[in-house]
């Protein structure tokens, strides 16, 4: 957003905001760089850096390597970062790769640091225990900043020029009533289930196998709590808003009928299109940018919200059967107005 007393000083804050991600991952290096240097003393040289499936070590680094291991992690990191900084990028785009590349940086470099530190005065590294807590401190802590980064990065000034129509724009006779004008529901493709079912199952497989219950349980439950939470989703249309929500009421999207420019009626590839099932973000040409519930492949129900500023041009999208009544009844009631 520009100050219109003071455009320069607006651009030179929104600068500045979009070098945050790659900022925090190198203060992370920095951090990380420096505790492991510090415990130099403490730590048995080398170190374990690799565990075997029963949890005992078979790979060692010497503290340097741990440092420059660190080191390297942050660099690249915030070089990923930047790369988002210095290229034209969607807003949302942006702000999910910033996101992605910070915290998954910021997760590297917390593990190493961790499980580095659960080997403090020990006498010898073989002896170095594959702690679960080092995992669940590196994800929390990678989830946090990541979201941070994206949170920070300023979102599209939208001043620019509609999203191009990439659909129909079906319309229809004004809908009569009040309350609920069109509804309909959508749930996972049978591949979708199969998909995520045997991944729930590989990675308690997996937890069985190597005895990594810290680690590989969350993210199985992560996983399939979900699953649960977005496998039924209603679409609603009423004369004040458009609603999409999962089973739990949560996640949801609301859309203010004052808000909507239009809605159009997409073939939508889930994989081709998104990369998978459940709450995505389009990276096809068609659809770059445009977020929600993709559960299976089918006519995808986009809505188009307008671009008032500060609020950028945004697209909102549902599979659901039955879009091209959706998208009629919301543009007639556009035209109402």
């Amino acid at each position: 957003m520009t100050d219109p007393e003071n455009p320069g000083r607006s651009d030179r804050g929104a600068t500045l905001l979009r070098a945050v991600p790659a900022l925090i991952v190198a203060l992370a290096g920095l951090v990380g760089a420096l505790l492991v240097d510090g415990w130099r003393v403490r730590l048995p040289d080398p170190v374990a850096t690799h565990w075997g499936s029963g949890g005992t070590p078979d790979g060692f680094t010497s503290v340097d390597g741990v440092v420059v291991s660190v080191a390297v992690t942050a660099a690249v990191g915030a070089a990923l970062c930047l790369v988002t900084f210095v290229r034209r990028v969607e807003a949302t785009t942006r702000r999910i790769l910033a996101g992605t590349f910070c915290g998954t940086a910021v997760f590297v470099i917390v593990l190493i640091v961790a499980l580095t530190g659960a080997q403090l005065d020990l006498a010898h590294s073989a002896a170095a225990p594959l702690s679960g807590w080092a995992f669940l401190l590196a994800a929390a802590g990678g989830v946090l900043t990541g979201v941070a980064a994206g949170y920070v990065l300023p979102a599209a000034t939208g001043d620019g020029d509609s999203p191009q129509v990439v659909g129909e724009v079906p319309v229809s006779a004004p809908p009569a009533g009040v309350g609920v004008l069109w509804s309909g529901r959508t749930t996972y493709a049978p591949t979708a289930m199969i998909v995520l079912a045997s991944s729930v199952l590989a990675l308690l497989g997996v937890a069985v196998v190597v005895g990594m219950w810290a680690i590989l349980l969350p993210v199985a439950l992560v996983i399939a709590v979900a699953t649960v939470a977005t496998g039924l989703v209603r679409v609603t249309v009423s004369a004040q808003q458009v609603r999409f929500a999962g089973p739990l009421g949560r996640p949801r999207v609301l859309i203010p009928l004052a808000e909507i420019e239009r809605a159009e009626v997409v073939p939508v590839s889930a994989l081709k299109d998104f990369g998978g099932w459940g709450l995505r973000i389009g990276f096809s040409a068609k659809l770059k940018g445009a977020a929600g519930f993709v559960l299976r492949s089918g006519p995808g129900l986009v809505v188009v919200r307008t671009g008032d500023a500060p609020k950028p041009f945004r697209r909102d999208v549902v599979v659901v059967d039955d879009a091209a009544t959706a998208a009629a009844t919301i543009n007639s009631l556009l035209i109402e107005e």
